[in-house]
């Protein structure tokens, strides 16, 4: 089994390739299930029954402050604020080879914080929540 370092994550928002810019990124993925268990289910059934539901999905970046807000990551941020379904991240673990997993994550930020204090450099977390969900695939080219 081999592991990935994290040095070799990238991350991608809308158009811009903003991996120098971020110190990490977090996605995350799940899916709401109803149990439909019913008391006559045949002796035959392996346990418990259940209905997939809805997807969800959520993308949390990290990172300092970018010292120009008009360009790159912190102004794709800013421009998707008040706008429906148009901050599309895509986030690889490993590299941009193709072949190899990526994230994608269509959807509407929900929380950016800027971190600042005088002992360490300013940063930020941004938060957005998936329209549905975090898919997974992989790269292409």
């Amino acid at each position: 089994m081999s592991f990935l370092h994290g040095s070799s994550i990238r991350a991608l928002v809308n158009e811009v390739e903003v991996s120098s810019k971020i110190s990490g990124w977090s996605t995350t993925h799940s899916r709401a299930l109803s149990e439909v268990t019913t008391a006559g289910q045949t002796a035959g059934s392996a346990g418990a029954a259940f209905v997939p539901g809805l997807k969800s999905g959520t993308l949390g970046i990290r990172g300092p402050q970018d010292n120009d807000p008009s360009t790159g990551l912190h102004k794709e941020i800013a421009d998707a604020i008040g706008v429906r379904n148009v901050f599309l991240a895509t986030c690889l673990p490993d590299g941009v080879t193709v072949g190899k997993p990526a994230i994608f994550l269509l959807g509407n930020p929900t929380e950016w914080t800027i971190d600042a204090s005088v002992a360490d450099a300013i940063g930020f977390t941004f938060a957005a929540q998936g329209d549905e969900g975090a898919c997974m695939g992989y790269v292409l080219h």
